[in-house]
């Protein structure tokens, strides 16, 4: 088929309006927030369930027996199991299994859970007890909705789920307390928060219980949920937290992905809620400074091209002559040169389940390249391809976008990212005498920094001061400029651990990435001037 020059720009325009909408749909919202400090706590605690027995600090509590807890049946998840019915949190009845601890003072614990409920009162979620006659709880609950519960002098005062439609089965829980009042959040991703509503008290004692529950009320029908975890920030800070939703800020560079899952392996993970779980990370994870003002605006903002995840029953491609991903065939068969030419594609995700033989990253492009030798085509744009693992906890996804931060730095800001002597030494010649162990991007403490680091790498957060990997929850506090990174010396230094970034793998490259120069940055260069957005060197 041949087109006249008139319906090639019809078709140009068409995809260009299509991408348009496409952005448009997948553009999040976000909250607007309030700042509100918590004083100090004596009770810190970030339970991941990863052992095999429950920590002491957790009490068990079943009111009727026969109910279920179990670390084992979803390793790294605590399930709880309950077998049948009058099971609830409310007035007339607190007979919930569930597990609760002590906590003092100002707390902003939060959870992430899995459920699925069928049956009229079920739910499983967050629970702040007060005593017998005042707690609060916030629970996904059947028929798609979030609900909470407030108590006060055995009175409900809260419970609210017809309004807070949600369809996803795991949901992100959260509930602040400041003195005598609480409020109640829910999230999709963690990251972007939702407030169903606050209850204050006329008084609370200093200490209290929190933890998690299970409500199965009407049927003998069994139910369970799984919990990855639930955590609270003890250090006195300020958090901001959303009150109001509103439209999201325009990214600054929307950028449209081209999407496609190699299955040859049952998933472990729905697919498209993977990527979608991703794009939402990494609009959080380019705003600069998002931890504590998550209205800014953020560099990026991804949508996928024609809405989802291209999936195909089949394997990756692979070379024939060395066994390695075939890039090149992959850019063939979906004509991606040709998109990327109209303007219609900027980057492509390749997800399956670990046997492509691929790099995490490789970018190809007249400006700048980072190829390893893969067969990946050059289309007269840089454009990344990415190789992500469906199969695999999405923290790995965000991994393999640092490391890609990592190598665009490394080309494009070399003097300002590397150290000198420890712990990244193999620095290009133009950076002889600039490069600095105090100053650069990845430097941790040890002796040659006095041991003040700045944000670490993928591999190292910055209070791990030798070379082991991958240890993102180490409560070991270091000094650290990260939170205000100047080359020009004027930085200051802060105290923190791991709770920065809520001790986990994702958070921490999240945490990781907003502290790079990014849309709105007040980082200074070693001139004293403002530095560059960082994120825009990705696309040139």
């Amino acid at each position: 088929m041949s087109f006249t020059h008139p319906q090639l720009i019809a078709l140009r325009l068409s995809l260009i309006l299509s991408v348009i909408v496409i952005i448009l749909l997948h553009t999040p919202t976000m909250p607007t927030s309030t700042a509100m400090p918590l004083a100090a706590s004596s009770d810190c605690f970030n339970e991941n369930f990863t052992d095999s027995n429950l920590n002491t600090a957790w009490a068990w509590i079943d009111p009727l027996g026969g109910s279920l807890y179990n670390l084992s049946a979803n390793p790294g998840s605590l399930r709880i199991h309950a077998l049948s019915g009058n099971r609830d949190l409310a007035t007339f009845n607190k007979n919930a299994p569930r597990i609760m601890r002590s906590i003092t003072g100002d707390f902003d614990i939060q959870t992430k859970l899995t459920i699925d409920p069928t049956e009229i009162y079920q739910s499983a979620g967050l629970l702040v007890w007060v005593d017998d006659s005042n707690f609060v709880w916030i629970g996904r609950s059947v028929s798609n909705v979030i609900a909470h519960n407030y108590v006060r002098g055995n009175s409900n005062t809260g419970l609210n789920p017809s309004e807070r439609s949600y369809n996803n089965t795991t949901v992100y829980f959260r509930i602040v307390r400041q003195a005598a009042t609480f409020w109640t959040y829910y999230s999709e991703d963690g990251m972007s928060w939702t407030m169903t509503g606050s209850i204050g008290y006329s008084s609370v004692p200093n200490t209290i219980s929190a933890g998690l529950f299970l409500i199965n009320n009407w049927q003998d029908n069994p139910l369970q949920a799984d919990f990855d975890y639930i955590r609270s920030n003890c250090a006195a800070r300020t958090v901001y937290l959303p009150v109001i939703n509103k439209p999201a800020p325009v990214a600054l560079m929307g950028k449209v992905v081209f999407a496609i899952a190699y299955i040859d392996a049952t998933p472990l993970n729905d697919i498209n809620a993977h990527q979608e779980e991703f794009i939402a990370g990494l609009r959080s994870a380019s705003t600069w400074h998002g931890y504590a003002d998550p209205d800014r605006r953020p560099s990026l903002g991804y949508a996928t091209y024609g809405g989802s995840v291209i999936q195909l029953n089949e394997g990756p491609p692979h070379r024939s002559d060395t066994g390695q991903f075939d890039y090149a065939a992959v850019y063939r068969r979906f004509d991606l040169c040709t998109k990327i030419q109209q303007g219609v594609v900027d980057e492509v995700w390749i997800w399956e389940s670990g046997t492509g033989n691929a790099w995490e990253w490789v970018t190809n492009g007249p400006n700048w390249s980072w190829t390893w030798g893969a067969n990946v085509p050059m289309c007269s744009r840089t454009v990344t391809t990415m190789n992500l693992n469906y199969q695999r906890e999405i923290d790995v996804a965000y991994e393999s976008y640092s490391h890609r931060l990592e190598g665009a730095f490394m080309t494009h800001y070399p003097c300002d990212f590397y150290t000198n002597t420890w712990p990244w030494i193999n620095w290009p010649s133009q950076c002889s005498g600039r490069v600095s162990d105090q100053f650069g991007y990845v430097a941790r403490p040890f002796v040659g920094n006095n041991f003040v680091a700045v944000c670490g790498d993928a591999h190292h957060p910055p209070n791990i001061l030798d070379d082991r990997e991958y240890i993102y929850d180490d409560t070991r506090s270091v000094q650290s400029i990260c939170k205000d990174w100047q080359w020009d010396g004027s930085g200051q230094v802060s105290t923190f651990n791991c709770t920065e970034w809520g001790c986990t793998h994702r958070g921490f490259h999240i945490w990781w990435m907003q502290n790079l120069p990014g849309y709105g940055n007040n980082n200074r260069d070693r001139n004293g001037n403002l530095m560059p957005n960082w994120w825009e060197v990705l696309f040139q």
